[in-house]
C-alpha cells in the first residue's frame, strides 16, 4: 500500500492507473485475509463482532485522513495561493512525502 501511495504522491504521468489497480489489490487481499485470520486468532465464538470491527478500521482510518488531514492541508496550500482550485501535486507531495518517511521512522527498532 506504501507503495501505491507514493505513486500517488509523486504525480508521474501513468502513475494513476497502476497506483488505482495495485491499492485496489492491497485491499481486496486484506479483506480476503482478514476474515480466516480473525478466525485463527479469537475463534469462532464473537466472530461476528470481532471481524466488524476489524473491517471497520479503514473505513474509519480514511474518513479521519480524507477530512482532517487532507482537507486541512488543502484549505491551507489554497489559502497560501490566494485560490480555491489547485493544480498539480505542489500542493500535496511534500507533505505526504514528509508523512511517510515519519511513518517510516516509526517502523525502525530502538
Amino acid at each position: 500500500m506504501i507503495i501505491a501511495f507514493l505513486l500517488y504522491a509523486s504525480a508521474l504521468d501513468g502513475t494513476l492507473y497502476a497506483a488505482t489497480a495495485l491499492l485496489g489489490m492491497c485491499y481486496g487481499v486484506q479483506y480476503s485475509i482478514m476474515v480466516p485470520t480473525v478466525s485463527e486468532l479469537f475463534g469462532l465464538k464473537h466472530f461476528g463482532i470481532i471481524s466488524s470491527f476489524m473491517m471497520l478500521g479503514n473505513p474509519i482510518g480514511a474518513l479521519l485522513f480524507s477530512v482532517f488531514l487532507a482537507g486541512n492541508l488543502y484549505d491551507t496550500e489554497a489559502a497560501k495561493q490566494g485560490n480555491s482550485t489547485l493544480y498539480g501535486a505542489n500542493c500535496f507531495s511534500f507533505r505526504v512525502t514528509f508523512w511517510f518517511w515519519l511513518g517510516s521512522v516509526e517502523l525502525v527498532p530502538f
